[in-house]
């Protein structure tokens, strides 16, 4: 696996910013400080969702997790499906699609 110090650009893994209003004042205040920034986020199926929040005990919040969940869905950024996946295989999924991003951006400056 490669270390941050490896990639050039910059990237927010998210799974709670469901609307723009919550997203862009964060990006615009990281800008001053790191340039550009990709945002990936981390959703899931609603079946697994709801499984998650059962072992967690937090069903009560269901509802306003699958209402973010279709939110987060409908934005046009890079997600990950984390359903029925370990951390690791997360993990090396977001390291995937980080190290093609950047070759890609790195081809085009």
């Amino acid at each position: 696996m490669c270390s941050a110090s490896h990639f050039s650009f910059h990237y927010l893994l998210s799974w709670v910013f469901a609307r723009p209003e919550l997203y862009e004042p964060v990006i615009e205040g990281l800008k001053a400080f790191v340039g550009e920034i990709s945002q990936i986020y981390l959703v899931s199926t609603p079946e697994h969702l709801e499984k998650r929040l059962s072992l967690r005990g937090d069903l009560d919040r269901l509802e306003y997790a699958k209402d973010r969940l279709v939110l987060i869905n409908a934005l046009p950024f890079t997600k990950i499906d984390t359903s029925d996946k370990s951390e690791s295989q997360v993990v090396n999924e977001f390291v995937q699609l980080v190290q093609t991003d950047n070759n890609q951006k790195e081809a085009n400056t």
